[in-house]
């Protein structure tokens, strides 16, 4: 399966929860399965994860930088 159609298929469930729980995404957040919540928050956590990450990274790169230059 493609990316495109994984986010297609990703799309067309979030537009079927819209109808079937009938409210604005808070709404549809609280109203949603276990399974789609824990999606959304591992989600979340995969985000936050690369970004500090990202931020190790840079420290790391920064603290070589300088101590190349003494």
């Amino acid at each position: 399966m493609s990316e495109q159609e994984r986010e297609e298929l990703k799309r067309t469930k979030v537009q079927h929860l819209k109808k079937k729980l009938k409210g604005g995404e808070e709404d549809i957040k609280k109203k949603a399965p276990v399974r789609l919540r824990r999606r959304i928050s591992r989600k979340r956590q995969r985000v936050v994860l690369f970004v500090m990450l990202g931020i190790l990274a840079l420290a790391i790169l920064t603290a070589v930088v300088v101590l190349r230059d003494h």
